[in-house]
């Protein structure tokens, strides 16, 4: 009867094309779909919580401690909000939202096919022009403990007050829209994202998030996470191989992609000879 009722939450809280039944779902993601329907608001300004729209999702060890991460893809109703959340399953139905969340891709000019969040009165941008970085960090970590939402760009803070859990995604490695007088994310947007898998590479034996946006991936190596919900993280950009057509998991987990002959193929980088676009290349004594 409990997960009948919840099946039912899920299909009024979600958009019907996307509807499923909640026993589809691994059971993972299953504690995480439910932990949405009952405790978390991944969109909401004010009184209107929109409509989930999940795309797909990914469980995976991604730091290797033992415990589950589920990357919870959905197609965000306003260009202000992460497309990748990530959760944890730390017991059974025991689940926690990770502070920082991800937006793949470069940033693109808003396409006004996605709501703009300034226009609901719940969020704002305000600009840092001579605070230090530990200013910055001690600024986020502020607005996150009071409930709101935060992206960090290189020169200003978007702010919103989007639900009660509080959230931040760094976009601080941004090359795009960088003009000195810009103090607003109003006329840009994150990429839409196109696809998600997560892997090993090559003769890694760490695992990987990748994400397809447009003609560029975003790989992720994500070490873990600090008391604050923040990523210890390398995050490497790509060129899509030209003929993708859909990611793919060898059974040795390595992240792969049909082809235009409908072929798989393994993705293969040389992180030797490509410069993380943030982070470090490595930790000291590891190997990618």
């Amino acid at each position: 009867m409990k997960n009948l009722v919840l099946t039912c939450i899920l299909c009024a809280l979600i958009s019907p094309v996307q509807a499923q039944l909640l026993g589809d779902f691994p059971p993972d993601v299953q504690a995480v779909m439910r932990y949405i329907i009952m405790k978390d608001t991944p969109e909401q300004y004010g009184d209107f919580r929109m409509k989930l729209r999940p795309r797909g999702y990914e469980v995976v060890d991604i730091d290797q401690d033992g415990t589950n991460e589920v990357f919870f893809w959905s197609a965000p109703h306003f260009h202000q909000t992460a497309p990748v959340l990530i959760y944890q399953v730390v017991a059974r139905d025991s689940v926690i939202r990770i502070k920082e969340a991800l937006a793949p891709g470069p940033l693109v000019a808003a396409s006004g096919k996605q709501g703009d969040s300034h226009k609901t009165g719940h969020a704002a941008d305000t600009r840092f022009d001579t605070a230090s970085r530990g200013d910055k960090k001690a600024v986020v970590r502020s607005f996150i403990r009071f409930g709101m939402q935060v992206v960090e760009y290189p020169k200003f803070y978007h702010t919103a007050s989007a639900g009660d859990k509080g959230g931040y995604i760094d976009m601080k490695h941004q090359a795009e829209y960088l003009d000195e007088s810009l103090g607003s994310c109003s006329t840009f947007q994150f990429s839409n994202t196109a696809a998600i898998i997560s892997g090993r590479i090559g003769l890694s034996q760490h695992k990987f998030f990748v994400a397809l946006t447009g003609e560029t991936m975003d790989i992720y190596r994500i070490r873990g996470m600090d008391r604050f919900g923040m990523l210890d993280k390398t995050i490497w950009r790509v060129d899509a191989p030209a003929d993708f057509n859909g990611f793919v998991k060898g059974v040795d987990e390595s992240i792969r992609y049909w082809n235009s002959d409908n072929e798989q193929v393994e993705i293969q980088v040389d992180f030797d000879a490509i410069f993380p676009i943030s982070g470090s290349a490595a930790l000291s004594g590891e190997s990618q």
